[in-house]
């Protein structure tokens, strides 16, 4: 939308979307430095098991942990690495995910293929925790705080089409105060958002046109609503019927 026409329902610019996460599957533990052996773990518990009259004491393997300083490496199936710390089994602390592509049918060579995207930042009871850089296989990328493995707290999203939002999200999506910006057009949009969407706010194109009220729509289509307030770049100002 390049200029604010009042119509009872006026759509505009489509969002970008953001990147879905895909689960995490099994893997093997190693140490990082390419030592030899699994991973570093606590030590482990010793227990006297009985059969009959018969009794053993038997060490359990102690749960992944790394120490201050130390570094663990885990290996999936895929080919995804993440190379960080542990505590009591799970990732924790600071730590690199390396999501790889899969190789072409045709490619004989012996070279891993590149990353698809990276998470480098916190981890908390094996999940993305605190402040952390997400790099997805589109481009796009996020830059900021993150909960339970879902971006929550302050943050921008930088779209793989240059399109910008920053601000507040919730269990990832877009959540209280934000600024999205259109790189194709210049427009800008602020306000509240929920779950996603915004609710209520203003739009200004790049003409100086601006439109002050609320918004219905969804995730990447949004429109104006009865109401709202246009003032155009004249001085010339209307309501939306």
């Amino acid at each position: 939308l390049n200029h604010l026409v009042p119509t009872k329902q006026s759509s505009f610019s489509k969002m970008a979307e953001e990147e879905e996460e895909e689960p995490l599957p099994p893997y093997v533990y190693a140490h990082a430095d390419g030592r030899e052996g699994a991973g570093p773990r606590d030590a482990g518990v010793t227990e006297t098991v009985s059969v009959g009259d018969k009794s053993v004491e038997v060490t359990l393997l102690g749960a992944r942990a790394t120490t201050s300083g130390d570094k663990a490496k885990a290996t999936f199936p895929n080919g995804d690495t993440y190379t960080g710390g542990y505590f009591a089994g799970v990732r924790e602390g600071q730590g690199t995910y390396l999501c790889h592509g899969e190789k072409p049918e045709d490619d004989d060579g012996d070279e891993a293929p590149p990353p698809r995207g990276q998470y480098e930042g916190g981890w908390k009871k094996g999940q993305k925790n605190g402040l952390g850089v997400m790099t997805y296989k589109d481009g796009s990328k996020y830059h900021g705080a993150w909960r339970d493995g879902k971006r929550e707290g302050e943050g921008t999203f930088y779209y793989a089409n240059g399109d910008i939002y920053s601000g507040a999200w919730q269990k990832g999506k877009k959540h209280g105060q934000g600024t999205y910006f259109y790189k194709e057009s210049g427009a800008e949009l602020v306000g509240t958002w929920s779950d996603g969407v915004i609710c209520e706010g203003s739009f200004s194109d790049q003409s100086g046109g601006v439109y002050k009220g609320h918004f219905t729509g969804d995730n990447t289509n949004i429109a104006y609503v009865p109401g709202g307030v246009f003032t155009l770049a004249s001085g010339a100002v209307s309501t939306a019927a």
